[in-house]
């Protein structure tokens, strides 16, 4: 079985000033503060910018990742890719302390990540853009998502396809990101709000969770391996499996050793809550959403 690592890829593309089908280097004359930063981390990365302006930057990000229709958002993109998430998160509470409260950088992400179809393929540097930027969801451990699943699935498969055989291979083999995926904060893929009050739905439904509960005697490495299981193969199922069917075919061992850990958890589940009527209703439920979407991938 090949492992593929994961990389942080840079933009040799990123932060064109006003027309971004050229490659013509930005001349930061003439732009205001924050997007003078947004430009500065872009070109440069997260490495350029001075501590006294992380806050500003963040401000500046979180108002970009939220107008998609503005000109600058290509450069949003870039300089949230070449961000890491550990920029700002629950750990840094200073930066909350001396402002109002600030989205995490995974916060943003998401909420640039909801917005990404507004970038055109009209060009290879909008393309690279794009795919830098899905990568690094997966640099910060962000576990698949019915939001990311669905932007995926929408893009080009002329353009894509082999992007998308990429990404599926980091989630099915790639041990670096096997080992981080899930660390950052989950979201309501609803509401894409961090939810800090309660553990918010798992990515796909709320059945993981509930099955969590049911299945408390589970080791913790084996509710990780079934969860990553589940998400590979929903993942996959987004995708048009006609296109990927060469791709299906060529890993069909490891997507029947996900089907082999999704079916034997949930026997053990149902093996030992036998007469609990909760955790029936719950694996009922969750067989419906294997039967229909999973099984004959």
């Amino acid at each position: 079985m090949q492992v593929l690592p994961v990389r942080i890829y840079s933009n040799k593309y990123s932060c064109q000033k006003n027309n971004f089908n050229s490659t013509s280097s930005i001349n930061f004359k003439g732009f205001d503060a924050s997007t003078f930063l947004i430009m500065q981390v872009a070109r440069n990365g997260y490495q350029a910018l001075h501590s006294r302006k992380t806050s500003e930057f963040i401000r500046a990000l979180e108002y970009g990742v939220d107008s998609p229709y503005s000109e600058n958002f290509p450069n949003v993109v870039n300089a949230l890719t070449k961000t890491p998430d550990a920029l700002y998160s629950e750990n840094k509470g200073w930066l909350y302390w001396l402002n109002d409260r600030l989205p995490h950088i995974s916060e943003l992400r998401i909420r640039a990540l909801d917005n990404l179809s507004y970038i055109n393929d009209n060009s290879r540097v909008n393309i690279q853009t794009k795919k830098d930027f899905i990568k690094s969801l997966f640099d910060n451990g962000h576990e698949v998502s019915v939001l990311l699943a669905e932007q995926m699935s929408g893009l080009d498969n002329s353009i894509y396809k082999s992007f998308k055989e990429e990404i599926l291979d980091i989630c099915f083999f790639s041990r670096n990101y096997n080992r981080i995926r899930g660390s950052a904060p989950p979201y309501d893929s609803g509401s894409l709000i961090a939810n800090d009050e309660r553990r918010p739905y798992f990515v796909y439904c709320w059945l993981i969770d509930s099955l969590k509960e049911a299945g408390k005697y589970n080791p913790k490495e084996m509710t990780k391996k079934f969860e990553a299981s589940y998400n590979n193969l929903k993942f996959l199922a987004y995708q048009d499996t006609y296109d990927f069917a060469s791709y299906i075919r060529s890993r069909r061992g490891t997507i029947n050793q996900c089907k082999n850990i999704i079916l034997s958890t949930l026997r053990d589940v149902e093996s030992s809550h036998s007469n609990d009527d909760y955790t029936k209703d719950v694996l009922q439920e969750f067989m419906d959403d294997y039967n229909e979407n999973i099984r004959d991938i």
